[in-house]
């Protein structure tokens, strides 16, 4: 081992390995490995790893290691398990040991990615979209409206009040009444009518309306 001491009170230390440590005055030690890695080791703890290939990892004494990439991407990663995900103006992603994974965009659009295959999206607005495996689609709105939307087509709306739309594919609507009563309308076009009391009204094209009674 050789050791070269400075009058800036720095001391390096080669040894036959390679390995040369740098002791400086504040506290710092810098090793450096044929390798290329870098290690600098601060006072307060804190760890740096620099690799040739551009990563950066800081090592803390709290647990928390970042990793900072070329690409800008920067890994944040807990003592708990949760992983952050930070890339350059896009978004941050959150992994959390549950296995729910949440992506934060600039725009305020917050993902919430669950095991089960849900997807929650939402949006600034208050709306949230829910996308579930089956290809079932709910949206929230905060005025207390839901919207399902089926494979099929079929997209249901419903009101906190308890009002139900249906609308088929067919350009066909039911609307369903808490009281009972169900209009259907055929492209806006009004064709029967649901009372409780059983009474049916069919209201056809020539204007004519028959009135049925099935209790």
């Amino acid at each position: 081992m050789v050791e070269l001491h400075f009058e800036s009170g720095l001391v390096e230390l080669h040894f036959e390995s390679g390995l040369v440590e740098l002791h400086f005055e504040s506290g710092l030690v810098e090793l450096h490995f044929e390798s290329g890695l870098v290690e600098l080791h601060f006072e307060s703890g804190l760890v740096e790893l620099h690799f040739e290939s551009g990563l950066v990892e800081l090592h803390f004494e709290s647990g928390m290691v970042e990793l900072h990439f070329e690409s800008g991407l920067v890994e944040l990663h807990f003592e708990s398990g949760l992983v952050e995900l930070h890339f350059e103006a896009v978004f941050v992603e959150l992994h959390v040991e549950s296995g729910l994974v949440e992506l934060h965009f600039e725009s305020g659009l917050v993902e919430l990615h669950f095991e089960s295959g849900l997807v929650e999206l939402h949006f600034e607005a208050g709306l949230v979209e829910l996308h579930f495996e089956s290809g079932l689609v709910e949206l929230h709105f905060e005025s207390g409206l839901v919207e399902v939307h089926l494979e099929s087509g079929l997209v249901e709306v419903h009101l906190e009040s308890g009002y139900v739309e249906l609308h088929f594919e067919s350009g066909l609507a039911e609307l369903h009444f808490e009281s009972g009563l169900v209009e259907v309308y055929l492209e806006t076009v009004l064709v029967e009518l649901h009372c409780v009391s059983g009474l049916v009204e069919f209201h056809l094209e020539s204007g004519l309306v028959e009135v049925l009674y099935l209790k």
